[in-house]
């Protein structure tokens, strides 16, 4: 039987990767007198270990982290290497994801399509 975390219990796993709001945080951390706000379940669900200190995998870390940033004082690590390629993006300002309706441009992919539904709601993605 697997451990039943905190998070597990204020949102069931199935729901952790559903997008509320592309745009518009709009879930309040469950946590009496805290206030922050968020827009994905799954990012309430992380906040959520640092109020409780739980650490959901085996070696008592909160990542599988098994590529490290290179980049002085991050210290942050990555399951994929394509998750740090995605990080690194942090620390260099790289915005490869342009909108070709106007100057915007990202770091993800998945906030260009957010910026698309919000300020281009007529144009029409093919995801």
């Amino acid at each position: 039987m697997s451990d039943v975390f905190f998070y597990d219990l204020v949102f069931p796993p199935k729901a952790a990767c559903d997008a509320v709001s592309p745009t518009t945080p709009s879930l309040n951390c469950p946590w009496v007198g805290c206030d922050k706000m968020f827009r994905f379940i799954s990012d309430v669900q992380r906040h959520l270990r640092t109020h409780t200190g739980e650490r959901p995998f085996e070696d008592g870390s909160t990542a599988l982290g098994n590529v490290s940033c290179p980049w002085e004082g991050c210290g942050k690590s990555f399951p994929r290497a394509w998750k740090l390629r995605r990080h690194y993006r942090v620390h260099t300002g790289e915005k490869p994801f342009k909108c070709h309706l106007c100057a915007f441009a990202s770091s993800q992919k998945c906030h260009l399509l957010s910026h698309l539904i919000s300020r281009h709601p007529d144009f029409e993605t093919n995801t």
